[in-house]
């Protein structure tokens, strides 16, 4: 039973993030989401939809890669967990965009930070830590890309309609 747990933990660890990257492609496509992406509509619309997302996702994985090459916690080579970045700005991303994500991103992130630990990659603070900067760093970046909270209707643009 144990050797079933780990391979399951080692197969889950390796295919949730390909497995968030496609719902993320496909959310602004999906009937009944919220549409209209960011600004305008079609394919420029969706391109700047795919350029915030990998934004958020780039910049969180390099700063988790550079909390591992410049060891901000000795003995803890793995920490912050790239994996769980990743699979955390992903979820995030998700989530910004249409809430309703939540029920299933969020329990996915935490599958994936349980396969990470349960398979020996990582320790429930390397997880913890990557969750916090993947969720925190996408959403900061979309955010500071769009001027928004939600990967929708440009909030300022409507502001600006009011007067």
């Amino acid at each position: 039973m144990a050797d079933l747990e780990l391979a399951t933990a080692r197969v889950l660890a390796d295919c949730i993030n390909p497995a968030l990257v496609f719902a993320l492609v496909v959310a602004p496509t999906l009937p009944g989401t919220r549409n209209g992406l960011d600004r305008g509509s079609g394919r420029s619309a969706y391109a700047r939809y795919v350029v915030v997302c990998a934004a958020g996702i780039s910049v969180a994985v390099v700063l988790a890669e550079a909390g591992k090459h410049f060891g901000v916690w000795s003995g803890h080579g793995g920490f912050p967990s790239g994996h769980e970045t990743f699979g955390a700005a992903v979820a995030a991303l998700l989530i910004v965009r249409d809430r309703r994500w939540a029920v299933v991103a969020l329990p996915v992130t935490g599958l994936l930070a349980w396969s990470l630990v349960r398979a020996g990659y990582h320790s429930p603070a390397d997880v913890t830590a990557g969750f916090l900067l993947g969720a925190g760093v996408a959403w900061g970046v979309k955010r500071l890309l769009d001027g928004t909270s939600r990967l929708g209707p440009d909030a300022r643009g409507m502001a600006g309609t009011a007067s």
